[in-house]
C-alpha cells in the first residue's frame, strides 16, 4: 500500500529526523499555515521499513496489522487517528491495547472492526462468473479489502484464472494460476458477456428451490447479506431462470 508507506515516511521524518512533536504535525496538515512551509513527504520503502520495524518493537505486531487494517478502512480522518495511536504506542508500549477506554484506542480498534468485519463478509458473499476462459468477480465494498482477501482464493481456487475487481476503487486482483498482482483498471477495460452462464443459471434455481417462502425474513437476511452487496449477486439477479432449457 503505497499510501500507507508514505505515511510511515511522514512518521519517519517527524520522529527520527525532525524531533518535531506528533501534534504540531497534526495540526500542520489541518492548517498548512502553521509552518513557514510546507513539507513534501517522498514515499522512501527504507524508512518505512524503519518505522514499520519501531512499531513492531516498541508496540507490537498486533498494534502493526491494527493500524493497516485501520488504514483500509473507509472512514475520513482514519490517517490522523492513527498517527494519534502510533505517538501514545510509542509512549506506552505494549500496554497499549489494555486501554481500552482510552478514545484513541477506541477510535483505531473500532477501524479495525469495520475493515474485518467487511473483509468476513465479503468472504462468503462474493460470486465469480465466467467470461470467456477466465472467472470473474465484482465487488464495491466500503472498505479496502481487495489486499486482505486474494490469498483466500489463490489457495482454494488455484487451477483456474480468475479477476475480483474493485469497481469502486478501479483497481483488481489478477490470478495468472501461479500468483496474484494488483493492478489498476477501469469498469470499461473488463469484457461484458450478456450471455447466461450455464452454471450461473444453475445457482439462480438451486437459491430458489432451497428458499422456504414460510420461512422468509428480510429483515434477518438483510442482517447477514446487506442490500448493498445484492447487485453483485448472482441468485439475487432478477432474471427468470427459464432460460436453463437452453443449456440442456
Amino acid at each position: 500500500m503505497m499510501e500507507l508507506l508514505t505515511g510511515f515516511c511522514a512518521v519517519y521524518i517527524i520522529f527520527i529526523r525532525t524531533g518535531i512533536l506528533l501534534r504540531k504535525f497534526a495540526y500542520s496538515i489541518v492548517n498548512p499555515l502553521f509552518f513557514l512551509e510546507e513539507k513534501k513527504i517522498v514515499t522512501d520503502t527504507k524508512n518505512a521499513q524503519i518505522v514499520s520495524d519501531a512499531i513492531c518493537q516498541k508496540i507490537s505486531q498486533e498494534s502493526l496489522y491494527d493500524i493497516y487494517y485501520a488504514f483500509l478502512s473507509d472512514k475520513n480522518g482514519k490517517e490522523m487517528a492513527i498517527l494519534d495511536y502510533v505517538r501514545m504506542g510509542f509512549r506506552v508500549g505494549k500496554a497499549i491495547r489494555c486501554h481500552l477506554t482510552d478514545r484513541r484506542v477506541k477510535i483505531m480498534l473500532d477501524l479495525c472492526e469495520r475493515t474485518v468485519r467487511e473483509r468476513h463478509r465479503m468472504l462468503g458473499l462474493l460470486r465469480f462468473q465466467r467470461k470467456k476462459n477466465v472467472l470473474y468477480a465484482r465487488i464495491e465494498p466500503d472498505c479496502d479489502i481487495l489486499p486482505l482477501i486474494h490469498s483466500h482464493f489463490q489457495k482454494r481456487i488455484s487451477s483456474e484464472y480468475w479477476v475480483i475487481h474493485d469497481t469502486k476503487r478501479n483497481k483488481a486482483v489478477i490470478y495468472d494460476k501461479k500468483v496474484c498482482r494488483m493492478v489498476e483498471v477501469s469498469k470499461d477495460e473488463i469484457i461484458e458477456d450478456k450471455k447466461d452462464d450455464y452454471f450461473e443459471v444453475l445457482w439462480k434455481i438451486y437459491h430458489k428451490k432451497m428458499a422456504i417462502s414460510e420461512r422468509r425474513n428480510l429483515k434477518l437476511q438483510m442482517a447477514h447479506m446487506p442490500k448493498k452487496y445484492w447487485k453483485n449477486l448472482t441468485e439475487m439477479q432478477e432474471k427468470s431462470v427459464d432460460n436453463l432449457k437452453n443449456f440442456l
